[in-house]
């Protein structure tokens, strides 16, 4: 190979080199991209399933008040109740 030959090979692993370079760093903004919208996703995961809980919490309770409401109302209505309190 001649001199000349020898700086073209160079010159040309060294754009393929800078190249590669921009393709990392391409792939490092994705995957630095793909990382923040993964985060931000767990976020609202999370708070969508604190929701969940703490509306099954107030469902629960409202049935549960609503139990003991009938319950005191059948107390109290001596037709209906063996437990009738007069």
């Amino acid at each position: 190979m001649t001199v000349e030959e020898l700086d073209k090979k160079i010159a040309d692993l060294q754009q393929v080199s800078v190249l590669k370079d921009h393709k990392i760093a391409d792939f490092e903004k994705a995957l630095q991209a793909a990382r923040t919208e993964t985060t931000k996703l767990l976020i609202d995961i999370d708070y969508e399933k604190h929701e969940i809980v703490e509306g099954a919490k107030v469902s629960a309770a409202i049935t549960m008040y609503k139990t003991r409401l009938q319950m005191a109302q059948e107390a109290q209505d001596c037709n209906t109740s063996k437990f009738c309190v007069q």
